[in-house]
């Protein structure tokens, strides 16, 4: 039976270094280890080749020359296709800050404001959601396959700091249900100082859930 992966980890600046790639090389992959990040190599199955810092295509990171035209394995698709998920996630989280909700452990109900969605959140949120999805490569400090960390990530992601990121539940419901359930994550989603949000989901090899928090 597959088990669902649920970050458990989610304060901005409370991790240390990313874990990096998974894989040395890929056998089925003649190129793989020749130094060239190139014909679908990814960072998270060609590490030798594509974890890197350097501005190539497959290292994750969508850098401002690339787009989904010339690098869809760092951007992803565009226009965004999973818009109409984002909006519920936010939705159903609002709903749940505004209403009310006691989070496994806590003593009283909380409430908290709803947050507004904050656009300058949203490319490194796709970047980063789109490298869990489409790479399948998550670690619980927010780091990137490339090296980068979650600190580089808040840098371009609107100075977020908070996030919960969950990868494979089969849907987005059974996410922020197991959000719900978790002592570590339910009470950074019912913080009621965060007021802006960036919602952010991407279904491909995996399935990626991520708010990101201000």
């Amino acid at each position: 039976m597959r088990i669902p992966w649920l970050l458990l980890v989610a304060v901005w600046g409370c991790g240390g270094s990313p874990s990096g790639g998974r894989d040395s090389g890929n056998p089925d992959d003649p190129l793989c280890g020749d130094g060239t990040c190139s014909d679908g190599e990814l960072c998270s199955t060609c590490a030798n080749d594509c974890r890197t810092l350097l501005a190539v295509c497959g290292n994750g990171e969508c850098t401002p020359d690339e787009s989904s035209e010339t690098c869809f394995d760092d951007c992803g698709p565009s226009p965004w296709t999973w818009a109409t998920d984002e909006q519920s996630l936010l939705d159903q989280i609002n709903a749940l800050r505004t209403g009310g909700f006691k989070c496994p452990g806590a003593a009283v109900v909380v409430t908290a404001p709803p947050l507004a969605l904050e656009a300058t959140m949203v490319p490194a949120a796709h970047e980063w959601v789109w490298e869990v999805a489409h790479q399948s490569f998550a670690v619980a400090d927010g780091g990137a396959c490339n090296g980068r960390t979650l600190e580089d990530r808040a840098r371009v992601g609107g100075d977020f700091v908070s996030f919960v990121l969950d990868r494979d539940h089969a849907t987005l419901d059974a996410a922020i249900a197991a959000w719900k359930a978790s002592p570590t994550l339910c009470p950074i989603l019912m913080n009621p100082q965060r007021s802006q949000g960036g919602p952010a989901v991407a279904l491909d090899a995996a399935k990626g859930y991520l708010l990101l928090m201000k």
